[in-house]
């Protein structure tokens, strides 16, 4: 074996990155292997055709002053090298249901307002919806900051709405309180976030991405890569190190049954790296499937690997448009486009094989990263980003093919989604089509090449009632010194992050708040929609990119270099950030 550590993480997710750092912080001496040549699994961006696009990261909540994931992230002293932009205050999702449009303000009083004006008949069940929805949210919160395992005693005090709704789905949440159709559909919208029907989702993990966003939702300032860089900066700090474009083909073991520990793991090309403990930020499957022998495993673990089910996967269509986009009164919001206001059904219906037959997908999503970001518009084009969630089962054909081989009937099928997903957008912006300078198409099989995600999942495990909460799969395992981290343990960004913060909690027996004492800076928090309250040092940037749309003022590049620390480059005034070129399949 070559020389040792003490941790090993395998893949750079947010959690891998999150478990990695807590580990350097700690003293350990950490490597991060990661498959794909850059970092950040979901949170890492790529450039096409001179366009940069983002994999997952669309908005964060919890950022604003004392909220936290703001408090995690300069607790771990991330906060010199992020800034956010907080999307559009009035309208941070925009919720279309055929011809009726609802704009979803932050605030929970305005939120509110807002919901009353368009539905005075559900006021008193408004209310109480948004009541009870902030006490189970400020509950979780009571929970993650528990730190001993006796405190889940308290439980039935200072957490007795989780007790009444923990084991509920969200549908039955909403529907207590609601009784309106279009109301509930429109509160049941951001299962778009997960995936998965409200029937079958937990009330506690639609309520939490509910609240995560109440208060602001944000986008980093330079697209999802900003965030991996972040960590690669503080890593390098503690001397950790990460090796890209590298693949671990085994997890290795010594000893059997309760006694069985990890001693390394075996890259491809047959280098052997010894290690005192693992930290696995990919997915279960991945894990104990492919790494480990199955065979091998408990009874119980083989039983729960084979029940556990993956999410839906998606396609995901990145364009560079030449149209005025903000001209046509769009904004830094996301937009949500339903044929139905039924969120059981939409979902149900993005899981059918039959599905890609049809002429319309039954919702999208779409962002205009350029309107979130107005710094990284590039040759005066605006940069979308639009999803939508499909089966595996219908490419699975194709799934032993790579990029360089796939075959002329998966290209030519690619380009039939692609052409019915513009077609799609049309319903949103009609003069779309003829405006694209630019477009690729990603699949299934685009997440399994690039992420490893099993069966090309967006969200790893699926997120239904019987697979959060207590059925998680825990960050313990049972072979000894080998820990799970990431979106198959929490949801989501946040989830990732948090997920992250306890398996570093229960590996390195620290409480969370020495995990969380490395805070220097401040995160700095811009508004999308008002570029002209932008630092001074951004708007010769933004002017280059919009022309003389944008009344900026002249910056000198000493003075850029300040505001952007690190490696990044400037050139005639110009940030130019290291381009990560990947090719969508």
């Amino acid at each position: 074996m070559t020389k040792a550590f003490d941790t090993i993480v395998i893949g750079s997710g947010i959690g891998g990155l999150t478990t990695a750092l807590c580990h350097a912080q700690a003293g350990d001496k950490v490597l991060v292997l990661e498959q794909h040549t850059v970092p950040g699994g979901w949170c890492h961006s790529f450039t096409l055709d001179g366009y940069r696009f983002n994999t997952g990261v669309h908005y964060i909540g919890e950022l604003e002053d004392g909220a936290r994931v703001r408090s995690y992230l300069e607790g771990l002293g991330l906060g010199a090298d992020l800034k956010f932009c907080q999307l559009n205050k009035q309208g941070y999702e925009h919720i279309l249901f055929k011809e009726q449009r609802y704009d979803l303000p932050n605030g929970k009083d305005e939120l509110y307002a807002y919901l009353v004006k368009h539905f005075p008949q559900e006021k008193k069940g408004i209310e109480q919806f948004l009541n009870k929805t902030e006490k189970i949210a400020k509950e979780i919160g009571s929970i993650l900051d528990m730190e001993k395992l006796s405190d889940l005693l308290k439980m039935p005090v200072i957490a007795p709405s989780m007790i009444r709704w923990g084991f509920s789905s969200y549908d039955s949440l909403v529907r207590h309180y609601i009784k309106d159709k279009q109301l509930i559909g429109l509160l049941s919208a951001q299962a778009g976030d997960y995936a998965v029907p409200p029937k079958k989702a937990a009330a506690p993990m639609h309520v939490g991405i509910f609240q995560h966003y109440m208060n602001g939702a944000y986008y980093p300032v330079g697209g999802g890569l900003k965030i991996p860089k972040a960590y690669l900066r503080a890593l390098k700090k503690y001397n950790a190190e990460i090796r890209l474009a590298t693949k671990v083909d085994a997890i290795l073991t010594e000893g059997k049954g309760k006694s069985r520990q990890v001693t390394g793991v075996r890259i491809t090309g047959g280098e052997e790296i010894k290690c005192n403990k693992i930290i696995s930020n990919t997915d279960p499957h991945q894990t104990f499937t492919h790494l480990l022998d199955k065979k091998s495993l408990s009874k119980r673990l083989q039983k729960r690997l084979h029940k556990t089910k993956y999410s839906l996967s998606c396609l995901g269509l990145f364009m560079a448009v030449d149209l005025d986009l903000k001209a046509k009164g769009f904004d830094s919001g996301n937009y949500w486009l339903f044929d139905s206001n039924d969120m059981n059904e939409t979902f149900r219906q993005c899981s059918e094989e039959e599905l890609l037959d049809k002429d319309d997908f039954p919702f999208f999503y779409l962002t205009i990263t350029t309107l979130k970001d107005p710094s990284k518009k590039n040759k005066n084009l605006h940069a979308i980003e639009a999803f939508t969630y499909v089966p595996f089962k219908p490419f699975e054909k194709w799934s032993g093919s790579g990029p360089e081989d796939r075959s002329a009937d998966y290209m030519d099928f690619k380009q039939q989604l692609t052409d019915k997903f513009i077609s799609n957008i049309e319903k949103l912006i009609p003069d779309i089509r003829g405006s694209i300078r630019f477009s690729e198409l990603s699949t299934p099989l685009t997440n399994i090449f690039y992420l490893n995600s099993t069966k090309g999942s967006i969200f790893s495990t699926e997120k239904n009632m019987f697979q959060t909460g207590v059925f998680m799969f825990k960050p313990k395992t049972e072979i000894k010194n080998l820990y799970l981290c990431g979106a198959s343990t929490l949801h989501g960004i946040f989830g990732a992050l948090v997920s992250a913060l306890f398996t570093s909690k229960i590996s390195l027996k620290k409480p969370m708040k020495q995990l969380l004492d490395f805070k220097d800076k401040e995160i700095k928090i811009f508004n999308s929609e008002e570029m002209a309250s932008w630092p001074e040092e951004f708007h010769t940037l933004i002017k280059g990119n919009w022309g003389e749309n944008f009344s900026g003022i002249s910056t000198p590049a000493s003075e850029l270099k300040q505001l952007f620390s690190g490696n990044d480059a400037i050139e005639n005034n110009k940030i130019i950030i290291p381009s990560y070129e990947a090719e969508v399949e």
